[in-house]
């Protein structure tokens, strides 16, 4: 346990320059007049400076070239023009050189996609305060920051803990800390005199939603129910836990915003846009987030392995309570070894059929609700039999071992390339275009073909022929996992009959 004294008394804690000191003592004031703002701001030219910038950014698209902060002021409002300093005050005080540089860019990093997300949201019900958002949502992991400068090393152990064992973060800075950074950030929050809707916004931004529900009546609601949401959209967008977050992002928006699987993709990929254009305006870099599509495959093959590491997990669980103390270390082996058996197939290292056959369940429901397209493609190596009987199956090993090398070197990370028996390999494809999965398989079959495998110093060819079929479910076809599989099978022995490495490609019509 750390004393949260530690952090209080420290002369690295977050401050405010006296700029943003002002600023928030005149925002607090009802009858503040914009001259009195203006004043505030031009003591700090650099402050100044990047407001103008932000004026003239497409995060604004006001359509005239702003040459003046007064004409900012009166263009933007007092409150975006005060949260915008606010925001600028703090990455600019907290983005240091050094070893510790990537850490501070992380953070921010998270904090501006929770801020660009949050504003989104509040653009949509609430646009007169959609600077609110934005201000909340930067500043809610800000007892992140505070103790990444504070207790750089002890809080260092807590973020590789919370990632090496994919939980969430708070949960684990409480167990080991005795406090979290929510507690942190509502006191600094609290000691700035930040407003009340504000601490109470950030203070429940993890909270379960039946705890959310108990506050469902008070005045600001819409802002802690649209910060929560932009919490979650922050871990799915930056943490490695992104299939709980896509879980807890799903039902707050289903339940708070009554958003479908389809809207909550259209506003994901709005958001998107945002956080790109609000990232242009801070020293920070968020040009290399993945594509909304590309974290909804990741986190839907992030939730097939928790499901199966949940079996292995009860596995686990019912081998201990029937096992003797002598037998335990013996059972820890054991379970090991199944976990990677449950989800790795031994030989070639790529994904089983078990994991395959989870991952298509979970994408084909994904896809009857979203209205988009899947793409299975099943690969069978040529004559493989007559290459074990006349090498040996050593060679027949390092043939399999190559090609699904091969395979894995040509796939997307959006994908799951598994085994799926003998010396066939399945890839599940998420979102393809007809085209781009003729050309996948075809990408696919040529890199085998020109793999050069040896024996005793000679290449032996190596070719495999593919099926592939394309399918836009619906809800109206029950029996559509199977009819994949058995398309893709088909289509591939099509291949083989007509010749071998080559590519069959298929359609499967779906009801209406």
């Amino acid at each position: 346990m750390i004393d949260a004294q530690k952090i209080w008394s420290s002369p690295k804690l977050p401050t405010l320059p006296t700029v943003a000191v002002q600023l928030l003592e005149l925002s607090r004031d009802p009858e503040v007049e914009s001259w009195q703002i203006l004043e505030c701001i031009r003591k700090d030219p650099a402050i100044s400076a990047k407001i103008l910038k932000a004026t003239n950014s497409s995060l604004f698209a006001l359509g005239t070239d702003v040459t003046s902060i007064d004409r900012a002021l009166s263009l933007l409002g007092t409150r975006v023009v005060t949260s915008l300093a606010l925001g600028f005050s703090l990455v600019e005080d907290s983005m240091p050189d050094g070893p510790m540089a990537k850490l501070y860019e992380q953070y921010w990093i998270q904090s501006i996609v929770q801020a660009g997300a949050s504003e989104t949201l509040g653009r949509i019900g609430h646009p007169a305060q959609s600077s609110e958002y934005f201000l909340t949502a930067l500043l809610m992991d800000l007892g992140r920051l505070a103790m990444i400068k504070t207790i750089t090393t002890e809080y260092g152990a807590v973020m590789k803990t919370a990632k090496e064992q994919q939980r969430e973060l708070y949960v684990v800075e409480k167990e080991v800390l005795g406090f979290d950074h929510i507690f942190v950030t509502t006191k600094l929050m609290e000691s700035w005199k930040l407003p009340e809707v504000l601490i109470q916004a950030v203070r429940l931004h993890h909270a379960p939603i039946a705890e959310l529900d108990e506050v469902a009546n008070a005045p600001g609601f819409h802002l802690i129910k649209g910060v929560a949401v932009a919490a979650a959209i922050g871990d799915f967008f930056c943490s490695s836990n992104k299939g709980p977050a896509l879980e807890r992002l799903r039902e707050l928006t289903s339940r708070y915003y009554e958003f479908t699987e389809e809207r909550l993709s259209e506003f994901l990929d709005e958001a998107k846009s945002q956080i790109d254009k609000a990232a242009e305006l801070f020293p920070v870099r968020a040009d290399q987030l993945p594509s909304p599509v590309e974290l909804m495959a990741e986190a839907t093959q992030h939730l097939a392995e928790l499901a199966m590491m949940a079996e292995v997990v009860s596995a686990k669980t019912a081998a201990r309570n029937s096992a003797v103390e002598l037998e335990n270390k013996k059972l820890e082996s054991e379970n090991e070894q199944l976990q990677k058996k449950t989800q790795y197939d031994a030989l070639t290292g790529v994904y089983n059929r078990q994991v395959f056959d989870v991952a298509l369940e979970m994408e084909v429901s994904r896809c009857c609700r979203n209205g988009t397209s899947i793409g299975i493609v099943f690969l069978d190596i040529d004559n493989f039999k007559k290459l074990n009987d006349t090498y040996g199956h050593q060679f027949g090993d390092l043939v399999l071992q190559r090609v699904a090398k091969a395979c894995s070197d040509t796939m997307r990370k959006s994908d799951v390339f598994a085994r799926y028996g003998g010396e066939e390999f399945v890839f599940l494809l998420v979102q393809p275009a007809e085209d781009g999965l003729a050309v996948a398989a075809e990408r696919i079959r040529s890199k085998i073909a020109t793999e050069v495998i040896l024996y005793d110093g000679k290449p032996v060819p190596v070719t495999a022929s593919l099926g592939a079929v394309h399918a836009f479910p619906s809800r109206g076809d029950s029996e559509l996992v199977k009819r994949l599989v058995s398309e893709a099978d088909e289509a591939m022995y099509e291949s083989k009959r007509n010749g071998r490495n080559q590519v069959t490609i298929r359609n499967i019509a779906v009801p209406v």
